[in-house]
C-alpha cells in the first residue's frame, strides 16, 4: 500500500509541477528582456545609428552606373530641307568622391562614435526595462506574500469565531464575543477582497509583460538582496564611473563635439573624379557634301574636379554656432544627468537604512505579536479570558504583517535598484 502511495505522490510531483509557471527574478528579467516589444524598439533604434555613421561613410563610396539615351527629333524649318536628327548612346559612369576637408572627421571619428552610441543605447533600454521588472516582479511578490499572511490569519479567526459562536449558543459567552469574532472574521475577508483584486491587477501587468499565456498559477522565488555591501560614497562613486545613462549623455556630447568639426569646415576644398566609356551613334540633321553625316564609335570622358569657395562665411558661421549650441546643451545634459543620479543614489541609499532599521523592528513587533496571540488564543478557548484581547491582538498583527511585508521587499527593490544604477549586473 505504501510502495502505490508513494509512486503516486512521485508521478504527481514529476508531472504537476509543470502547471505552475515558476520564476526567480533572473529568469524573469532575462524572458522580459527576449519579449520587451520596446526594448525590441530600442534595439532597432539604436541600429539606425550605425546605418546613419555608414550613410555619411558612403559619400565616400564609389558611384558606378549604366546610362542609355535614344534621340529622334525633326526640326521645323522647311529650309533645310531634311531635317532629323537622331542619336544613340551607352556609358558605364565612375565617379567618386575624393576628398573633402571634412572626410578626416568622418573616417576616423564618426563611425566609432555611433557605434559606440548605439550599444550603449541597447545597454541604456536593458537598464531601465530591468528597473521596470523589479518593480513589477517585488509588487507581485508583495502581493501573494501578503495574501498569505492574511489567509493564515484567516483560518486561525475562522476556528475562534467558531468557538465563539458555539459558546454562544450554549449560554457561556457573551454577545460581545461572538459578534466581535464574527465581525473580526468579516474585516479579514474584506481586506482579503481587497488585496485579490489589486493581485489579479499586478499578475496581470506581470504576465502582459512576458507574453505569458498559460493561466497556470505563477510562482515566484523569493528575492535575497536584503544585504548591500557598499558604503555610500562607494555608490556615489560608482554611479558617476559607471552608471550606463552618464555615458549615453557623454557619448552624445562627443557626437555633438565631431558636428562642430564639420560645421566649421563645411566650406573647405573638395575633389570629385568622374570617367566614362561608353559607345554613341548620330545623325546630322543636315549632310555636307564629301562628309558622312553619321558618326559612331567608342566615346570616354575623364574629369578631375577641384572646387574651394572663395566665400561662404556666414554660412559656416552660423551652422557652426548651431552646432556650438547643440554641444553646450549635450555637455549640460551630463551635468543634469549626473546631479539626478546622484539625488537619486543618495535617495535610495537613505531609504534602505530607513527600511533596514524598520525591519529590525518589525521583526521583534512580530515576534512579541505572535506571542500575544498565542497565548489569548488559547486563554480564550480555555474560557480564561474574554474575546477582546485576541481581537485586539490580531488587528495589531494584521497590520504589522502587511508593514513588515512591504517594508523588506521594499529594501529588496531598493538594493536591486541600487545595483542597477550603479553599474552592477543583474542580468546579462
Amino acid at each position: 500500500m505504501f510502495k502505490y502511495l508513494f509512486l503516486l505522490l512521485f508521478f504527481t510531483t514529476l508531472y504537476g509541477s509543470p502547471m505552475k509557471n515558476r520564476y526567480t527574478l533572473h529568469s524573469y528579467l532575462d524572458l522580459l528582456i527576449k519579449e520587451d516589444i520596446g526594448y525590441k524598439n530600442k534595439t532597432l533604434e539604436s541600429k539606425v545609428l550605425v546605418l546613419t555613421s555608414l550613410l555619411e561613410q558612403s559619400r565616400y563610396n564609389p558611384d558606378i552606373f549604366l546610362d542609355a539615351n535614344a534621340r529622334h527629333e525633326k526640326l521645323l524649318d522647311v529650309l533645310r530641307g531634311d531635317n532629323v536628327q537622331s542619336s544613340i548612346s551607352g556609358n558605364i559612369n565612375f565617379n567618386m568622391h575624393l576628398y573633402d576637408a571634412q572626410k578626416e572627421v568622418y573616417q576616423k571619428r564618426r563611425k566609432a562614435l555611433f557605434d559606440t552610441l548605439s550599444e550603449l543605447k541597447v545597454l541604456d533600454a536593458k537598464e531601465q526595462l530591468q528597473l521596470l521588472g523589479i518593480a513589477l516582479y517585488v509588487n507581485l511578490y508583495k502581493m501573494q506574500q501578503t495574501i498569505k499572511a492574511y489567509n493564515k490569519l484567516l483560518f486561525y479567526q475562522e476556528k475562534i469565531t467558531q468557538i465563539a459562536t458555539d459558546r454562544s449558543a450554549k449560554g457561556l459567552g457573551g454577545i460581545y464575543d461572538r459578534t466581535q469574532a464574527v465581525n473580526d472574521l468579516i474585516n479579514i475577508k474584506l481586506r482579503l477582497a481587497d488585496l485579490k483584486e489589486r493581485f489579479i491587477q499586478t499578475e496581470y501587468a506581470f504576465r502582459q509583460s512576458i507574453n505569458l499565456e498559460s493561466g497556470a498559477a505563477i510562482v515566484l522565488q523569493p528575492l535575497s538582496f536584503v544585504d548591500l555591501p557598499y558604503s555610500l560614497q562607494q555608490l556615489q562613486h560608482d554611479a558617476l564611473a559607471y552608471n550606463i545613462g552618464i555615458k549615453v549623455k557623454a557619448k552624445e556630447f562627443e557626437v555633438a563635439q565631431s558636428d562642430v568639426s564639420l560645421s566649421k569646415q563645411s566650406d573647405g576644398l573638395s575633389v570629385d573624379f568622374a570617367s566614362r566609356f561608353g559607345y554613341g551613334y548620330r545623325k546630322e540633321p543636315v549632310g555636307i557634301v564629301g562628309f558622312d553625316d553619321t558618326t559612331n564609335g567608342d566615346t570616354w570622358s575623364l574629369s578631375l574636379d577641384l572646387k574651394y569657395p572663395l566665400y561662404a562665411k556666414n554660412q559656416t558661421q552660423i551652422l557652426t554656432q548651431q552646432s556650438k549650441i547643440r554641444a553646450l546643451e549635450a555637455k549640460n545634459n551630463i551635468e543634469l544627468q549626473k546631479k539626478e543620479l546622484s539625488r537619486t543614489v543618495n535617495r535610495l541609499y537613505n531609504a534602505w537604512e530607513k527600511y533596514m532599521i524598520k525591519n529590525n523592528l518589525f521583526k521583534k513587533q512580530k515576534s512579541v505579536l505572535q506571542e500575544r496571540i498565542d497565548i489569548t488564543y488559547n486563554r480564550y478557548k480555555e474560557a480564561l479570558e474574554s474575546y477582546k484581547p485576541y481581537s485586539d491582538a490580531l488587528r495589531d498583527m494584521a497590520l504589522s504583517n502587511e508593514s513588515y511585508i512591504n517594508n523588506r521587499l521594499s529594501a529588496d527593490q531598493t538594493v536591486l535598484d541600487l545595483y542597477i544604477l550603479t553599474g552592477r549586473t543583474i542580468v546579462e
